[in-house]
Order: structure tokens, then sequence, then C-alpha cells
């Protein structure tokens, strides 16, 4: 029979496990905004106006004024690469907000998913380019771990398309995973969520089927539910007929990282979402 006194102790060592599993989580999140302020130098690109379309081209079906096959390749690449804006560290943690008045940008959910746990089956708007990006985020940062990362943006890219690895946000979540490694994490997997907050279309071209879409939301993980953090990512999208899918063109610029819904956010050009994938 075990005593009161080993009791104690048993418990003393599980609470001291957790803790130190707790300070591991918090500082992956310290670790996640920090790679992601280091990936790219700072620029002072300007923000969508309040007032603009939020969904430039409408959301109508992309045209057909360019051929299958007949891609803008250069336009494509010249808006996938122009920097974005961006914004110091303390901006993507948890502030006080403010209503900003903007207008939703209403996102649909996906009608399927693939063998990779992402949701697909968007329809062929910049809303449906937005709901497809951000179920790879949803599928992609389930636990931080850089082969599901690569697995979900691997499974919705067309060949030739960016090395996950080497995209912005790919370039975190190696940073970060490498970094648990390195402080002795217990092995426990780090098991976090991810929610879309915002998104902003960058720009279209190739007669509206493809397109630039960046989205921004907020990670939590589920062990340690103060440890939180928005995110932002942006990827150049193609449409295929059937569904959105990552073009092969150069890596597309970082994407501002702010708070969901902070006086940041607003600046960098990105605008609340309603619906989209869970």
């Amino acid at each position: 029979m075990v005593s009161e006194e080993e009791q104690r102790a048993a418990r003393a060592k599980v609470i001291t496990a957790l803790g130190v599993f707790a300070l591991v989580l918090v500082a992956v999140i310290v670790g996640l905004v920090w790679a992601g302020h280091q990936s790219s130098p700072t620029t002072s690109a300007p923000a969508t106006p309040a007032g603009a379309d939020p969904v430039p081209g409408g959301a109508g079906t992309p045209g057909a004024a360019v051929g299958a096959g007949n891609w803008d390749v250069a336009g494509e690449t010249a808006l996938a690469t122009a920097p974005m804006r961006q914004f110091p560290s303390t901006a993507s943690m948890p502030q006080t907000l403010e209503p900003s008045g903007l207008p939703v940008i209403d996102v649909p959910a996906p009608t399927r998913t693939n063998p990779a746990g992402v949701g697909e089956g968007f329809p062929a708007t910049p809303q449906g380019a937005i709901g497809q990006l951000a179920a790879l985020e949803v599928a992609g940062l389930a636990d931080l771990n850089p082969q599901t990362y690569n697995a979900a943006y691997t499974s919705i890219s067309l060949p030739g398309a960016p090395d996950p690895a080497a995209t912005p946000l790919g370039v975190q979540v190696n940073k970060v995973y490498s970094q648990v490694v390195l402080q002795g994490s217990t092995g426990q997997p780090i098991s976090s969520r991810w929610q879309l907050a915002g998104a902003q279309v960058k720009g279209v071209t190739s007669a509206g089927r493809s397109v630039v879409v960046c989205v921004a939301g907020e990670l939590q993980l589920a062990q340690v539910n103060s440890a939180q953090t928005g995110t932002g990512d942006c990827q150049a999208m193609r449409w295929t007929g059937r569904d959105w899918r990552i073009a092969p063109v150069p890596a597309a610029a970082r994407a501002p990282v702010t708070w969901p819904g902070s006086p940041a956010f607003v600046q960098a050009g990105y605008h609340p979402t309603n619906g989209g994938p869970a």
C-alpha cells in the first residue's frame, strides 16, 4: 500500500513535470514569434485602405481569358514576392481590441477532406482560396511538427511549388520544433489549435485563376491556455478547375504577423473573417 508521503511525492513529481513542460510550451510560443520576426526584414509597404474592397476582383468565377496552362508567371512571381508591411514582435501578442468597422470577408467551409487531413472543395473565388489556405493552417499547425506541416502543405501543392520548409511559415515551424527538442521536451505531443480570424487578398493575376491570399489567425497551445499568439501566412494559389492549389512560383513574401483585431491587424490590411474551416 502506498503511503500518504509517497503519494505526495508522486504528485509533486507530476506537478514539476507539468510545470517544466508548460515552460517549454511558452518558450515555443515565444520562439514562434521570434522566428517569424527574424525571417525577413521590416518593410513599410502601405496597408490596404480601410474602406477598400476586401476582395479585389469580386467574388466571381475565374475568367477564361487565359487558356489552360497559360499562366502569367511573371505577374504571379512579382505579386507573390512583393514585400508586405511588417511589425514588431509585440504586435502579435494578445492585447486589448477596438472595433475596426472594416467589411467582413465571408469564407466558405470545405466540402471534403484529403488524406492529409486538409479541407478541400472550396469554390473558384478569392474567398475560396482564403478558405483553402486557412484549411492548410488548421491541419498543418495541429501539433507544430514540421512533418505534419510539410504533409499538409504538399497535399495541396502543384508540382514545382516551393518547398514547404523554405516558406516563411515552414521556416518558423522548423525553428520552433528544433527549439523544443533542444530544450528537452518530455516527449509529449504539442497539441495546438489554429483559428482563422482575418484575411486579405494581396492581388489577382492570370484572369482571376491565380491569386495571392494571406490569412491571419490565433494559435493556441492546448496544454497552456495562456500561451497564444497571432500568426500570418501568405501563399500564391492557382485554380486547377477543381481546387485551389499552391502555385509553382517563388514563395510568397512573409505575411504581416499581428494579433487578430488589433490596430496593427488593421494597418496590415487584414479584414475580419466569418466562417471558414474549423
